[in-house]
């Protein structure tokens, strides 16, 4: 499959549609998209109140990727386009700490994958951990990031944003961003038209966000040049949603 065909099929699988209140969301994972996707099963009566979603089920919604090229052209000229954004790099380092650190089914796939690129000599004969794949460093997967797979191919938990979204294609009507979560998702829904007792989640008081100390702490961990390799890579991301890369000064790292 070429380039361009595997960007279209990425967007195509990341827009959900609701063709009730007629928008489109582009969902970017890491990104808030549980809370969205709880609100969108509420405004299409399946479920009663966000606050009973225990445990967000990610599939069963509907995609662009389900409607025919006319249906498909129809929705993005008529319909209302928003997606969100964050920092990247606080990005990686939450699907680091979840994807890498959390879920066994996650890192017994790309944590394998990236430990057999940078250290074969674990392999599964000699591994002494719990399972192959669980001790994946984090220079390591910026490593992979900077240059050990293809953007295109990238999971979508670190995909770059633009790739997934593609706002040059989309010509979104609203782009919010996690830093203002709770207005500028307010303005979406006001904008929808949802009724007026919908409103965005409030963060669950289990959840931890990565802090800027935190994110400070693992880039620390990261030398200037593989760095710079990282943010080159990502680079698209930072310009296009106005956000600074994290830096080396005098041998400190500096993160915006």
């Amino acid at each position: 499959m070429n380039s361009q065909k595997k960007q279209r099929e990425v967007l195509m699988k990341h827009v959900i549609v609701n063709d009730e209140y007629k928008f489109l969301y582009c969902y970017t994972p890491k990104v808030a998209c549980s809370n969205w996707k709880k609100v969108i099963r509420l405004l299409a009566g399946e479920i009663d109140s966000v606050e009973q979603v225990k445990k967000m089920d990610h599939s069963g919604f509907k995609k662009l990727s389900d409607y025919s090229p006319e249906e498909i052209n129809y929705r993005m000229r008529n319909y209302y386009k928003y997606m969100f954004v964050r920092n990247p790099s606080e990005r990686v380092v939450s699907a680091y700490r979840n994807k890498f650190n959390e879920i066994e089914a996650f890192y017994k796939v790309y944590g394998k994958k990236i430990m057999d690129l940078y250290h074969p000599e674990k392999n599964h004969l000699n591994y002494e951990g719990k399972v192959a794949g669980d001790d994946v460093a984090f220079a390591d997967f910026i490593r992979y990031l900077a240059g050990g797979v293809e953007l295109i191919d990238m999971n979508e938990h670190y995909m770059p944003m633009h790739l997934l979204c593609q706002p040059c294609l989309m010509d979104y009507d609203f782009i919010g961003t996690i830093e203002n979560l709770e207005v500028d998702s307010e303005t979406v829904l006001r904008t929808i038209k949802a009724p007026d007792d919908v409103h965005f989640p409030k963060r669950q008081s289990f959840y931890k966000p990565t802090s800027k100390s935190l994110e400070h702490f693992y880039f620390s961990l990261i030398p200037s040049e593989l760095l710079s390799e990282y943010t080159q890579r990502y680079n698209l991301d930072y310009q296009m949603f106005l956000y600074e890369k994290p830096h080396f000064v005098r041998g400190n790292i500096v993160l915006p």
